[in-house]
């Protein structure tokens, strides 16, 4: 009977003795997985957390999570190896990356532009109408970048814009040139409408005066019948008997009156018509 409870025992310890091994080996190896993990956070260029972005890995293993307020995220229970990281926001461009995970946590901070970063772009507009212009030339200073407006009077300098002051030109047929000055911001978009006059149009009215027997003085309208201003002068013939005021001058969107003075007593019958 004592012989038997012995046997029993040892069978018993080395049983233990036998498990004990395979549940270190079991053990040590989730150990070391749940050692191994990506972490980082993404940023804006700026350098402002972006919350709420999809991080997601492919590689050994494939996971996802969620950016959180501070723009913190972190992949655990990984595998060792190389991983693709991409990154992706409604509104930002979609990052692409790799990361080798070799022991304990990698590191992976991730900047993210957004999808019209650093670029200007508007509309173009005729001042007096408000209709949309296309075919308008369009350039930048300094950094000469050119576009055209579209059918719908849209334009975009799509480029990657250095941040700065830029000024941009606008030039279409039968109109002044335009310019409006931008300021281009890191890691931001801007927008930058243009209005455009047509150019100016001088109008005579009347063309011709008629001055009769005993008129002496007459007066002459000068418009514009575009936009912008239109300046002008007036060439007189060296006649003792005319005289003309102003003899030049600026008109926008108001007329401008010119006095024309006829002196009769200076007058030799019959003439000859005077042309200004």
């Amino acid at each position: 009977m004592m012989k038997s409870i012995l046997r029993f025992e040892v069978l018993q310890l080395q049983f233990r003795f036998f498990l004990l091994p395979v549940l270190l080996l079991i053990f040590s190896c989730g150990e070391d997985k749940l050692e191994l993990g990506i972490e980082g956070k993404v940023l804006g260029e700026s350098g402002q957390p972006i919350p709420a972005a999809i991080v997601k890995i492919d590689g050994p293993e494939s996971q996802s999570v969620v950016t959180d307020t501070d723009g913190r995220f972190f992949v655990g229970d990984i595998l060792a190896g190389t991983y693709q990281i991409s990154v992706s926001k409604a509104g930002y461009k979609i990052y692409s990356g790799n990361v080798r995970v070799l022991e304990k946590i990698a590191t992976a901070d991730v900047v993210l532009e957004k999808e019209d970063s650093q670029t200007v772009s508007g509309v173009v507009r005729d001042q007096q109408t408000n209709q949309l212009m296309p075919n308008v030339q369009l350039t930048t200073n300094p950094v000469t970048y050119s576009v055209t407006s579209d059918d719908e009077g849209a334009y975009k300098f799509g480029q990657k814009m250095k941040p700065a002051t830029y000024t941009i030109m606008a030039k279409a047929e039968g109109y002044e040139p335009a310019a409006i000055t931008v300021e281009v911001v890191l890691g931001e978009p801007t927008r930058a409408d243009i209005s455009m006059g047509v150019k100016p149009v001088l109008y005579v009215q009347p063309d011709v005066i008629q001055f009769g027997n005993t008129a002496t003085s007459k007066v002459l309208t000068i418009q514009n019948r575009g936009t912008g201003q239109l300046i002008w002068s007036i060439g007189v013939p060296t006649e003792d008997w005319l005289q003309v005021t102003p003899l030049k001058g600026i008109t926008r969107e108001v007329g401008s009156s010119i006095n024309i003075t006829v002196n009769r007593e200076g007058l030799k019958p019959n003439p000859p018509p005077a042309t200004l």
